[in-house]
């Protein structure tokens, strides 16, 4: 079950299991991932994902070279960014890394 409030970064042990998240099998759907994007990161990085106007969150633009790296992020949760591996299905934490490189940066695919 997914636990309903996220916990800060240091507070996720990172040699927990569910790292599997990284090789998620399936094809991601952008689409999803642009929506929930939408309603989880808009907040603090901004409709392009280059930061909030109002002291937010960063600009992803560095970040989205290293798609697992986007991944970890989420799972794990980074500085004030909280986790969201107790509210996003691995899944959605997949689609929303695809939307980030590849809609947002056009940065293609890399296995």
């Amino acid at each position: 079950s997914l636990d309903p409030e996220p916990r800060a970064a240091e507070q996720v042990n990172e040699s927990e299991p569910g790292l599997e998240v990284l090789v998620i099998e399936g094809a991601p759907d952008r689409a999803n991932g642009r929506r929930l994007y939408q309603q989880n990161c808009v907040a603090c990085h901004g409709d392009e994902g280059r930061g909030s106007q109002d002291g937010g969150g960063p600009s992803l633009d560095q970040a989205v070279a290293d798609y697992t790296g986007i991944i970890r992020t989420l799972w794990t949760g980074r500085n004030d960014m909280p986790t969201f591996r107790y509210s996003l299905s691995k899944d959605q934490i997949r689609d929303i890394s695809r939307y980030i490189t590849e809609d947002l940066f056009s940065i293609p695919a890399r296995e």
